[in-house]
């Protein structure tokens, strides 16, 4: 049996497969952006709402593929999808991303999250890097400096991640009748725990969100303000979120980075989450010049033993 090759494998199926599916049914061509949710045929599932996390994703999904297959009809699907952001997501008035709209772009919920909010932040450098856009990268460095001013905890490092439309704190979230998780949850459904169970403690999910982001963004600008934050959250997660004796990473904390646990919810284990984070940690120790970190490395090598 001769041998595969996985590289041209992974590759096919990147390219043909799951790229050429969201090319072929996942843009909005009628109101903008992309379709919320499809089914196997690529049908749009109804309401068909948008989310700041699922926008921002395929941006950067788009933006990441052309910077190695730079196909027109990449850079076509992220210049569409980013119009959309701008033209309904972004609040020009108080800055920062919305949470959910309709299919036609109107305002769902105005909650600002920070973490779907930094994929949209991560989307952005990407692009500017793909198509150097000096736009996009300004537009990167300002929704940094809004999420930093509005959520920075100066007391204890990290951020406060969930605030409403005006950016007043949300400490304990209650979902409305407008709110859902996901382009494929009607909107008097219930949200997602993970959403609810983000508001009122620091999640470590959330935070790796945030440092991935930064880390992008610091690798496209060199801000040493971005570098900072980063350096900030790099150190937190090698110090306070990763339980090196057990090897796996604690999910909730307090303001001050005590674990916070709610019926256990903050012991569990989230395999999948602790791969990600020692891979994402690791790139961001690289950036920093800090591969070699002891702490660092001890962190990472504990999550994936």
């Amino acid at each position: 049996m001769p041998r595969r090759d996985w590289l041209v494998e992974f590759r096919q199926n990147l390219l043909h497969g799951i790229m050429q599916f969201w090319i072929d049914h996942g843009i909005d061509r009628q109101y903008g952006g992309a379709l919320g949710c499809l089914d196997r045929e690529g049908n749009p599932i109804p309401p068909g709402t948008k989310s700041v996390a699922q926008q921002g994703r395929l941006l950067w999904a788009f933006s990441e593929v052309y910077r190695r297959y730079p196909a027109p009809m990449y850079e076509e699907a992220a210049t569409h999808i980013l119009k959309f952001l701008r033209a309904k997501m972004w609040d020009a008035k108080r800055g920062g991303y919305y949470w959910l709209v309709d299919r036609q772009g109107r305002l769902l919920d105005g909650m600002k999250l920070l973490n779907p909010m930094s994929y949209v932040l991560e989307a952005l450098a990407e692009y500017s890097l793909a198509f150097n856009d000096a736009q996009a990268r300004q537009e990167a460095l300002d929704l940094f400096e809004v999420m930093d001013r509005q959520g920075h905890d100066p007391l204890n490092g990290g951020y406060q991640v969930a605030f409403t439309e005006d950016w007043q704190p949300i400490r304990d979230y209650q979902p409305g009748a407008r709110a859902s998780v996901s382009s494929c949850v009607a909107p008097n459904e219930e949200i997602h725990p993970v959403l609810i169970n983000s508001h009122g403690r620091k999640s470590s999910d959330w935070h790796l969100g945030i440092l991935e982001a930064f880390a992008t963004l610091y690798d496209v600008t060199d801000e040493a303000g971005v570098r900072g934050r980063l350096e900030e959250l790099l150190d937190i997660f090698a110090e306070k979120v990763v339980d090196t004796q057990r090897g796996y990473a604690r999910l909730y904390f307090t303001d001050d980075w005590q674990p916070a646990d709610r019926d256990g919810d903050s012991t569990r284990c989230v395999y999948g989450l602790d791969m990600e984070m020692s891979w994402l940690m690791t790139a961001a120790a690289e950036l920093l010049g800090r591969s070699q970190d002891p702490r660092v490395r001890r962190a990472c090598l504990a999550l994936v033993d």
